[in-house]
């Protein structure tokens, strides 16, 4: 395949950027990068936001409709060349039966975006006209939706379908957007821009890229140009988008003011293994889990908590399964695990040394799945949410205590974002429903069961994106 050219889109066209910098992006195989993207500069983004800006009120009076039949039609047309699927798999070191899976799974949600609307809106008159809303004596209201206004996106590279999950949304809520893509997930995120720009809606994104750990410098300001921001990445990554410390080592910020941040970070996913459970169902969902796009999603489980009962049998299985997990390069379709950041692997192997290792099939510098177990609260395994196929086994004596680990390993974050629950005992699901700190629940499932119709971190991203107006005769 020739060099894979990345430009800027701004106001319809596809240009360099003032720099005339191009940056050739990392390839997991060692292979010589044939990606390349402009290094941006602040007069670029500048000239992104204002070109958002002339086409604002514009983009607002375009059907919803009309904007569903686009989505539609893109869903169907979108990364379709084998070649480039292969360069994405090649890019970023997930396995491409991963990538095809999950290109595969965001085609047919953006196909079905009709029904993603009656699930956050109940209708789609709803999102065009107005939800009705009962007051009750006999009252009534509707509930408008307004575009928020131009929104910054920052993209993260743990997710292949991401960019489409993201962007989609925004121009759904007929939002001008600027985009910061990730330069890991540059190709599907490219690809994409490019199918709507050919539908008529290149005028309403604006694609500026740099690597940002080159130049940390233009993010804030990126940020501060839009009206509303989309931040995607772990706690830390969007803590310094956000924050800076003063000179008395205060925590500022002046980003949220007149100004909406909408986050959405790591979320530390788990899963609970009850005594009654089907110990083989549960290994095989976990390890699927755990390994699950080199146990680097939202939604990957991390930690597994078990019931005494069964504790010595879950062990016994896991071993056994973990020896049949498939590593290897990633386009091999066979393979289950491939290429992690070779940082991430030294600090895994290096952390690894501090905890008993129940088992691992790590092989020369490739990552397998790492499975420990009695983590102390002072253990990263046990504070932090490692980036990479690692499961922490944690024994609990029942429910309440599974429940109250579950919750606690959650530190200061709000919720996990998902997290499994393996029984055939309906009290306990109820009690994990009503006391669990999860934003999702799957029952004999993965916790990285994807359903791209249900909330992320609590809460639907379009619905985000717009402004909410109650309009009632009284």
């Amino acid at each position: 395949m020739k060099e894979y050219i990345v430009k800027n889109l701004i106001l319809g066209e596809f240009k360099d950027s003032y720099s005339n910098e191009r940056i050739f992006v990392d390839n997991v195989l060692g292979k010589k990068s044939i990606i390349s993207m402009p290094n941006s500069i602040e007069p670029d983004i500048a000239d992104a936001f204002l070109a958002a800006k002339q086409v604002e009120a514009k983009f607002s009076e375009i059907p919803i409709a009309k904007l569903i039949n686009i989505i539609k039609k893109v869903g169907l047309s979108y990364l379709t060349d084998k070649e480039k699927i292969k360069l994405i798999s090649e890019t970023t070191g997930s396995p491409i039966s991963y990538v095809e899976f999950s290109i595969k799974t965001i085609k047919d949600w953006m196909i079905n975006i009709d029904k993603y609307i009656e699930v956050v809106f109940g209708s789609i008159d709803n999102l065009e006209n107005g939800q009705p809303l009962k007051l009750g004596n006999k009252k009534e209201a509707k509930i408008f939706f307004k575009p928020g206004g131009i929104t910054s996106i920052i993209l993260a590279g743990d997710e292949v379908s991401l960019s489409a999950y993201v962007i989609t949304q925004a121009l759904l809520s007929r939002n001008p957007i600027v985009v910061k893509p990730s330069t890991i997930e540059l190709i599907s995120c490219y690809e994409l821009i490019k199918e709507f720009s050919e539908t008529g809606l290149k005028d309403y994104i604006q694609l500026v890229c740099w690597n940002s750990q080159l130049r940390p410098d233009i993010i804030k300001g990126f940020i501060k140009n839009g009206k509303q921001a989309v931040l995607f990445g772990n706690d830390n990554t969007v803590n310094n988008f956000i924050y800076e410390k003063d000179e008395s080592g205060k925590i500022v910020s002046d980003l949220s003011v007149n100004r909406k941040i909408i986050r959405f970070t790591t979320g530390k996913s788990g899963s609970i293994v009850m005594e009654d459970a089907d110990i083989k169902l549960a290994v095989k969902e976990i390890i699927a889990g755990s390994i699950m796009n080199r146990g680097i999603e939202c939604i990957s489980t991390k930690k597994a908590y078990v019931h005494e009962k069964i504790y010595d049998n879950f062990i016994k299985e896991i071993v056994n399964e973990v020896k049949k997990i498939k590593i290897g390069k990633p386009l091999d379709k066979n393979v289950e695990i491939s290429y992690l950041e070779k940082n991430s692997v030294n600090e895994i192997k290096n952390l690894s040394e501090t905890i008993k290792v129940v088992c691992s099939n790590f092989s020369k510098d490739l990552m397998g799945l790492l499975v420990v177990e009695d983590p102390t609260n002072s253990s990263r395994f046990a504070r932090e949410e490692i980036p990479g196929p690692v499961l922490v086994l944690i024994k609990v004596n029942g429910i309440a205590n599974a429940i109250n680990k579950a919750n606690q390993s959650i530190n200061q974050s709000i919720s996990a974002t998902s997290t499994s629950l393996f029984t055939k005992n309906k009290d306990y699901i109820k009690k994990a429903c009503l006391s669990l700190k999860s934003y999702k629940i799957n029952v004999n499932k993965s916790s990285a069961f994807m359903d791209f119709n249900v909330m992320h971190d609590g809460k639907f991203l379009v619905k985000e994106l717009f402004d909410e107006k109650i309009i009632g005769s009284y």
